[in-house]
């Protein structure tokens, strides 16, 4: 891969990055004293994975069901349309 498809490539995973519901899940898993690293040794995969997961760039159904469920939430679609006070 060349430089220039590799920036390209970077610059659509920021773009498939969904910050908002990204700074609401780090928030929630603050106040539930959850770490990336808990929740990846809990459902046997790499932090990275749940990292990518939190952020929007990866789109496993599994893992966000996961995720939603830890913190309270029946679906990830849920989870994002709920208002956070940060």
């Amino acid at each position: 891969m060349s430089l220039a498809q590799k920036t390209i490539s970077d610059q659509r995973t920021l773009v498939r990055r969904d910050i908002k519901t990204a700074i609401k899940i780090i928030a929630l898993m603050g106040r539930r004293g959850l770490s990336q690293t808990s929740l990846a040794a809990k459902y046997g995969v790499q932090m990275e994975a749940i990292n990518r997961t939190i952020w929007g760039v990866r789109k496993g159904k599994r893992l966000r069901a996961c995720i939603a469920c830890e913190l309270g939430y029946g679906s990830w679609e849920e989870l994002k349309k709920t208002s956070v006070m940060l």
